[in-house]
């Protein structure tokens, strides 16, 4: 493959050893570099762009999801990465389950700490966070 050859693959652009993802609904590209690219491997991109996962159910019975709770699931050396970023929430793990379920047990911390608290008890941050998790997450009586 010559480094000049454009490849297209589903919503990226792979230009010059650079992937750049491109959609449909974007007019711009955000360039990401590609390690060694004289080793590189067309899977291997896929690894470095963020995906989009979403949790469906908290395991617990004291708090229920309205809707899909997303979080951002990134794949690095040996390592898995979730985050939530309005959360201020991460977590790493080797496998993508285990950093799921991580995250899950976070957020149920996190709805523990938060709900019960009053207006004038939160920081901005806070109140930010309870706000966020009221779009997605209802206390069960």
């Amino acid at each position: 493959m010559n480094p000049n050859d454009v490849v297209r693959s589903d919503s990226y652009l792979l230009e010059g050893w650079t992937a750049v993802r491109s959609t449909v609904c974007e007019s711009t590209a955000i360039p990401l570099e590609v390690p060694n690219p004289q080793y590189f491997n067309a899977t291997k991109i896929f690894d470095i762009v963020p995906k989009r996962r979403a949790i469906n159910d908290l395991g617990v019975k004291r708090f229920k999801l309205y809707q899909p709770l997303p979080v951002l699931l990134e794949r690095t050396e040996g390592e898995y990465k979730a985050e939530i970023p309005q959360l201020e929430i991460y977590a790493f793990g080797p496998t993508e389950m285990e950093v799921l379920s991580e995250v899950k047990e976070e957020v149920v911390e996190l709805c523990k700490t938060v709900f019960p608290l009053r207006e004038k008890q939160m920081s901005s941050n806070v109140k930010t966070w309870k706000m966020h998790l009221q779009r997605y997450i209802t206390k069960n009586a």
